[in-house]
């Protein structure tokens, strides 16, 4: 067995990655662009939590005015009307009749008019933040959805919402947010509640809708804004990503090249001291002068009447040569007969080959593939010399090796080795 150490030909290993250019560039446009969506989801992740802390703070600080003005003496004037709105926050502002039923009360209170009107109001108003209608909105509009109201709680909402009375029957409706869209539905399903709930209330008749929720901005007109995604961070992020990716799939395909080692150049063949019969290029219009220096090398081989060609593997397996080495061979003056081998059983090879090579120079005959078939030997066998058939970059050296390998039991002459779909001449 041959002992020598393989050296790594990085020239070669450059040229595979040639040879696969075109699924480097895919693995590095892919891996930009993932890159790229990770980076946009990051930027969006990091830009959305400043937007949310700040207006979960614009919402703590709409809940501890609101609290504070209830708590303030009467005389103290609304924290926030339809006039006077909010910074950086919306009002939705809503009117609601309500229809009292003063007979139920009437005989049984010692309450001037007036009196009932403020103790009907306060109920009215006491009723449009019950808790369990609260808990109910908070729900039904599934609010903890929200980033910035992830942790609302019923006292949280209340103090979102402030009502009173215009008159006797006119009850005005505000809810403060930093969300235009959500704030008006809250107002609609807290106005909601109410009107059910005001069923159960025998001093309410009915209540109306009169102006249904309408928003207001308040003294900013900006609120709170995400920062923009940045352009040039994503650019940034697809050549990363690109060349990070293609540098992997270099590493890669150089472990792959190193543990597969196929057979690429006639410096390979050198490691078995073998010789370099012909490289067959790929495109045919290249393969003439090809085909017409193997005939030539063949046509030299001492002492040679019959030669077999023995694919080392499938890939090396080329009917269409046997025609195309035939016709050469016969430019160059030798009568040559050709016989395809695999239709031929092993018990009639022996007589096949003296009956079609009687009368002729030179027998070439297409073998059986060595990895394959335990009877490709025997072509072997019955040749004056071997020509081993190599595909470019697919036949291992490990496999040239067994083909080497096997046929050394024969004591035959392998005149060398023939590397067929070539893509370049070494």
């Amino acid at each position: 067995m041959n002992n020598k150490v393989r050296q790594i030909d990085l020239f070669q290993y450059f040229r595979y990655l040639w040879e696969k250019a075109v699924k480097l560039i895919l693995i590095a446009v892919i891996c930009g662009a993932l890159f790229m969506g990770y980076n946009y989801l990051k930027q969006s992740d990091e830009s959305k939590k400043p937007v949310v802390n700040a207006k979960k703070a614009i919402l703590t600080s709409v809940r501890t005015t609101n609290h504070d003005a209830f708590y303030a003496p009467a005389s103290s004037p609304l924290p926030y009307t339809y006039s006077a709105k909010p910074a950086n926050a919306f009002n939705a502002y809503a009117k609601v009749f309500v229809d009292f039923n003063y007979d139920f009360i009437e005989g049984n209170t010692k309450m001037d008019y007036y009196q009932m009107v403020k103790c009907l109001q306060q109920d009215a108003n006491i009723l449009l933040i019950r808790s369990d209608s609260l808990q109910k909105v908070i729900d039904d509009l599934k609010l903890r959805d929200y980033d910035d109201m992830s942790d609302i709680t019923v006292d949280d909402l209340r103090w979102m919402i402030i009502s009173n009375f215009l008159g006797s029957n006119v009850m005005q409706v505000f809810v403060t947010d930093v969300d235009p869209d959500r704030a008006a539905k809250i107002s609609e399903a807290v106005i909601k509640e109410f009107m059910e709930n005001s069923k159960d209330y025998t001093s309410i008749d009915e209540v109306e809708v009169i102006d249904a929720p309408n928003v207001s901005i308040g003294s900013s007109d900006s609120v709170v804004k995400s920062p923009e995604i940045s352009k040039t961070s994503l650019i940034k992020a697809f050549i990363i990503g690109g060349f990070g990716g293609a540098f992997m799939a270099a590493v890669i395909m150089f472990i792959v090249f190193i543990l597969r080692d196929p057979v690429r150049t006639s410096k390979d063949l050198g490691y078995y001291e073998l010789k370099c019969m012909g490289l067959i290029p790929k495109k045919k219009d290249r393969q003439v002068e090809a085909y017409k220096r193997l005939a030539y090398d063949i046509s030299l081989i001492d002492d040679c009447r019959v030669v077999t060609l023995v694919p080392i593997d499938k890939y090396s397996e080329k009917d269409e040569m046997l025609p195309t080495i035939e016709e050469e061979l016969g430019k160059i003056g030798k009568k040559v007969a050709t016989l395809d081998g695999k239709e031929v059983s092993v018990d009639k090879l022996a007589q096949k080959i003296k009956t079609d090579g009687e009368g002729k120079d030179l027998l070439v005959i297409n073998g059986k593939n060595i990895s394959d078939y335990a009877d490709a030997i025997i072509s072997a066998v019955n040749s004056d010399a071997v020509i081993l058939m190599a595909s470019y970059a697919k036949t291992e050296m490990k496999q040239l090796g067994f083909a080497i390998n096997e046929l050394s039991k024969t004591k035959k002459n392998i005149a060398g080795v023939v590397i067929c779909d070539a893509k370049q001449i070494l």
